[in-house]
């Protein structure tokens, strides 16, 4: 019987080698980024953050410890602690745990768990800076009120991405996945799933085109509207904030944030499940896509703007009121089904091999 070879490199599970130890020279590319990281994240907690005006109302520069403080003291806990722990705390421990899963003596195993942990929490410390973006479309062109934006931003901005940039790398460095080596040769060879799984196969088209179509209208549809004696009545969706954004030079950054994580990266999410599910691949390249997804999903970021617009009409009713409008529900929606999607494809992806060997052979 011809014995099967390994897909892809592997790396015993309980092996307590250091990565900086397995990689050479280029394991100390891991923990230079995450050092450039933290300096980017202390930067960005003592320095200002945004500057807000208000007419007959003194003007207020909040850091990012100072926005939290005033949280607390508005009695706001809830939204307090979510700042607190996604903003200030998290990136931190995050930073320290890979500093650990880099040098510290543990199972390989075990840094695996814990980087896959911090790879999928690692998003939602952007929630701030969509905070920040909505507050500037809404003060744009007002005469009573302004927002302004400082250097912390940019400085938290650069922590988030290199952070999470790191943590994908470290996820790919370290991808043992050793259950693939063990899979038999005939199973190296798939074909298409919208023809191996059968008549169910067409639910995940259908699902990837109700996501599509919530995508486009949650992106083009306004989700606030201002509500405010002596403000411009204007509402805003994501297309139209991205856009006010962009043509303003000193907010350029944040319109990028916007148009990168709120657009382009959903729409290549679902294009490349898509592509998965209509092609022909290898086992190993079929999970290849699937991992290409997770990374865009990961960097796909609608849940925590929804998250950051619940903070704006709490937090921000002080300083602009605002309507909620059809664009957030849409968002919900493509949110939902995003969810139900992905589920389905890893089911199947990562089901019961047996069946599938079987499915497959009859139609090869």
């Amino acid at each position: 019987m011809e014995q099967s070879q390994p897909l892809i490199r592997t790396i015993d599970p309980a092996s307590r080698i250091a990565p900086w130890r397995m990689f050479g020279r280029a394991g100390w590319i891991i923990p230079s980024l995450i050092t450039v990281s933290l300096i980017c994240n202390i930067m960005a907690l003592t320095l200002p953050f945004l500057e807000i005006r208000q007419v007959l109302k003194q003007t207020v520069i909040y850091s990012l410890p100072h926005s939290v403080a005033l949280l607390f003291e508005h009695g706001l806990w809830l939204i307090a602690v979510l700042v607190l722990g996604f903003s200030i705390i998290f990136p931190l421990v995050k930073i320290g745990m890979l500093y650990a899963i880099w040098f510290a003596p543990m199972t390989m195993s075990r840094r695996i768990r814990i980087e896959h942990v911090l790879k999928y929490l690692g998003k939602w410390s952007m929630m701030d800076i969509f905070v920040v973006g909505v507050l500037l479309v809404l003060s744009n062109q007002q005469t009573f009120v302004g927002a302004e934006l400082h250097m912390g931003v940019y400085f938290f901005i650069a922590a988030i991405m290199i952070s999470m940039g790191t943590s994908e790398a470290v996820s790919t460095m370290l991808d043992l996945r050793p259950e693939l080596a063990k899979l038999p040769n005939d199973f190296k060879i798939v074909v298409c799933p919208m023809k191996t799984f059968g008549p169910k196969a067409w639910i995940v088209p259908f699902i990837l085109l109700l996501s599509l179509i919530a995508l486009a209208y949650a992106i083009a549809h306004d989700f606030l509207k201002i509500n405010q004696a002596l403000l411009n009545t204007r509402a805003y969706s994501i297309l139209t904030a991205t856009k006010i954004m962009f043509l303003d030079k000193s907010i350029y950054g944040i319109g990028a944030c916007f148009g990168l994580f709120l657009i382009v990266t959903p729409l290549l999410r679902i294009a490349t499940l898509a592509f998965t599910w209509f092609s022909t691949s290898t086992v190993r390249g079929y999970r290849r896509l699937l991992h290409i997804s997770a990374s865009l999903g990961r960097w796909s970021m609608l849940d925590v703007f929804g998250l950051a617009l619940i903070l704006i009409m709490s937090e921000g009713k002080e300083f602009i009121k605002t309507d909620v409008q059809s664009g957030l529900y849409f968002m919900v929606l493509a949110i939902i089904i995003n969810l139900v999607v992905t589920g389905v494809i890893h089911m199947v992806a990562y089901g019961d091999v047996t069946k599938t060997r079987k499915r497959t052979r009859k139609l090869l």
